[in-house]
């Protein structure tokens, strides 16, 4: 269940990964996906996703014993 989870999130992980120090996103976040968030930019929501991937996701799981390792979590949530 952990590699699942891990797989699913890392798909979402662009909205939260960090910048370059051109402001580029270190992943291209396509453009569809972007609508599907209702337009808006990365920079905007990025704090904010990376904190409820925490909350609601990977915290709670890890209580019912569905984690993954931490080098995994780090390199997620960096």
């Amino acid at each position: 269940m952990g590699r699942v989870m891990l797989a699913a999130l890392r798909a979402m992980a662009p909205f939260w990964k960090s910048r370059s120090a051109k402001g580029e996103t270190r992943v291209p976040v396509p453009e569809d996906d972007l609508r599907a968030l209702g337009w808006l930019v990365p920079e905007r929501f990025a704090k904010i996703a990376r904190e409820v991937a925490v909350r609601d996701i990977l915290d709670p799981l890890a209580t019912i014993g569905i984690t993954i390792s931490a080098e995994d979590r780090a390199d997620l949530l960096k």
